[in-house]
This record gives structure tokens, C-alpha cells and sequence, in this order.
């Protein structure tokens, strides 16, 4: 789905990432563990695209699809916590799609009713 080669990251300073080599396939789960500051972030961020490499290549597969969730929860999100994970107010989802959404969030032990800023 994704690989990195010799990725380079800095921001004035001493290097980020330094010749970081990483390839996830369809189907693989990834944890990245590490102090503040080792760079999981900015490896992520290289990786979804939202940051550009100082150096190395990201080779993404065609038809991948990275998505990239802030660590940071934006405060101008509203309405119930099931709404906001379908995404378009709860109304014009597929059934499958609705079901999905609250496996997922009985599974993160979530109250699908609860307000999204309560959290």
C-alpha cells in the first residue's frame, strides 16, 4: 500500500526522521511507539502526504487511500457521536455503513448518542 525509502525530515534542526525505511501492505496493522518528539507524528504525516520528505521517496499504490486522524481533537465539531462519524448528520447513510459505525463505537465502549464535545 505504502512504502517509505531513506525518508529525511527536519525543521532547522537536527533531523527528525533520518533515513527512515518503511512499507505497510493492505491488510497489516501498525503501532508506533517512542518518546515526545522521536518523529511518530511527523512519520505519520510524511506518510499521509500532509508533510513533504526533505529527502527519500514515498511510493503510495495506486487507489490507496491514507487517511490521517489529528492528535488533537478540533473543538468546532458538533452533534451526537454517531453523526459525526458517518460524517452527514446520521440521515442518508446504508444501512451497512450505520452498522458499522456503532460496532465500532460499542467497541470503544462510546455512547452513540452522546454529544461529540463531551468526549
Amino acid at each position: 500500500m505504502i512504502s517509505l525509502k531513506d525518508i529525511r525530515l527536519d525543521f532547522g534542526g537536527a533531523p527528525v526522521l533520518d533515513g527512515v525505511d518503511v512499507s505497510v501492505e493492505e491488510g497489516d496493522r501498525v503501532c508506533l511507539l517512542g518518546i515526545n518528539g522521536a518523529g511518530k507524528s511527523s512519520l505519520i504525516k510524511v506518510m499521509a502526504g500532509i508533510v513533504a520528505p526533505d529527502g527519500g521517496k514515498v511510493l503510495w499504490r495506486s487507489g490507496a487511500r491514507i487517511t490521517f486522524l489529528p492528535q488533537d481533537v478540533p473543538q468546532d465539531i458538533h452533534g451526537k457521536v454517531l453523526d459525526v462519524v458517518l460524517g452527514d448528520g446520521g440521515g442518508s447513510s446504508g444501512e451497512d455503513k450505520l452498522q458499522a459505525a456503532r460496532e465500532i463505537l460499542a467497541r470503544q465502549d462510546l455512547d452513540e448518542t452522546a454529544e461529540f464535545g463531551a468526549l
